[in-house]
Formats: C-alpha cells, sequence, structure tokens
C-alpha cells in the first residue's frame, strides 16, 4: 500500500491507502479535505515533543489518520493518536485511524483515464510497468 504518490482530483496523497480513503469518501459522498494544515503536538515514543499532521479532515468533525492495521500498536502511531485524541477532546472532533481495504488496480487505471488520478513520474512508471495493459485500456 505505500510507496505510490500522485493527486487525486487534485490533492496530494502519499500512500495507496490514503488514495483508497479519498475514493471511498467520494463515492459515499461524504465531505473531505486534506489536513495537513492541521498541527498536532504531541509527545515522541523518546519523550521529546513533535508535530504531527493528520491526513483528512471528514466532515468537518472528524481527524482521520489512515494507517496499515499492522503498524497501529507501534509506539509512534500509538503516541501520535494519543495527541490527536487530546487535540480532538480540546476542539470539538474525534479522531479515526482507518485501514481501508484497497482498491483494485483497475479501478486506478479508469480514474488514470478520466484524469482524476495522476502518479508522480516515478510511480507512473511504476503503475505502467506492473499493469501494462490494463493502465492502458
Amino acid at each position: 500500500g505505500n510507496g505510490w504518490k500522485g493527486r487525486y482530483k487534485g490533492t496530494y496523497f502519499r500512500s495507496v491507502r490514503e488514495l483508497t480513503m479519498m475514493v471511498m469518501l467520494d463515492r459515499e459522498g461524504i465531505t473531505w479535505r486534506a489536513a495537513e494544515d492541521i498541527e498536532i503536538d504531541y509527545l515522541t515514543p523518546m519523550g521529546k515533543l513533535g508535530t504531527y499532521r493528520p491526513d483528512f479532515l471528514v466532515e468537518g468533525t472528524r481527524l482521520v489518520e489512515v494507517k496499515p492495521r499492522r503498524l497501529w500498536a507501534t509506539p509512534t502511531v500509538v503516541a501520535k493518536k494519543a495527541g490527536a485524541e487530546e487535540f480532538c477532546k480540546q476542539n470539538g472532533l474525534t479522531y479515526e485511524l482507518v485501514d481501508p481495504t484497497l482498491l483494485d488496480p483497475t479501478d486506478f487505471a479508469a480514474m488514470r483515464r478520466a484524469g482524476d488520478l495522476v502518479f508522480e513520474k516515478r510511480y507512473e512508471d511504476k503503475f505502467l510497468a506492473k499493469y501494462g495493459d490494463l493502465a492502458l485500456s
């Protein structure tokens, strides 16, 4: 799921999971935006002050972070989650950590053809190398 970067309808994504979340929210008609402008202070596992930026603000009330479930219990994710939950409590928001079921590559190919999905050059080459004919159909 990681290692794919680009823009979906103009919004930058850093992983296939983030891209999947954007598409799923759009398909469900749910209002969302990237939350890169929201800075959350948290205490790192090393005891230092860190700054965390969640992935999405959904419906104006939910901060959503997209991570593979296998990383949810790691010290860094746990620390960021604690900071985000405190931030949400202070700002009348809720926090969600999600691991969406990834879309099929045919979905990505269709979005590319429609002009809604543009991978960065490196990942465009990777997509074409991996899915070749699918990407061109």
